[in-house]
């Protein structure tokens, strides 16, 4: 086959892609407009899940409620193996050692290096 004629199903394959492509992002964009889309929480890890909308910094502002959930599902994650490192990251943002002595303005903070614990 000649040059021209590669090129030329090589470019109907690029269009065909391009179109796929196209149908793949209008599928994707109708499924998180529809009513029926599970909420953001229920897809996204337990450090993410709990987050409220931004402040106006951008950052992610949380509930004592929140970051107690957080708090107690990284301490009961891998059987319980991270139990005692989160202990520590409460005593440190916490003059009391327990979260309600943490400044609710801390929480971005302290669940910022939450997520961090078992990943590293």
């Amino acid at each position: 086959m000649s040059k021209t004629g590669d090129l030329l199903i090589l470019l109907d394959e690029l269009a065909e892609c391009g179109r796929k492509l196209a149908g793949t992002a209008e599928a994707v964009r109708k499924y998180f407009s529809s009513e029926d889309a599970p909420k953001a929480g229920k897809a996204q890890s337990p450090e993410k899940a709990g987050a409220e909308a931004p402040a106006e910094d951008g950052s992610p502002s949380y509930s004592k409620e929140q970051v107690r959930k957080l708090l107690s599902a990284k301490a009961a994650a891998d059987d319980g193996r991270h139990k005692a490192q989160v202990k520590e990251l409460v005593k440190k943002y916490a003059d009391g050692g327990s979260l309600k002595d943490i400044p609710e303005d801390r929480y971005p903070d302290l669940v910022a290096e939450l997520e961090v614990i078992g990943n590293a």
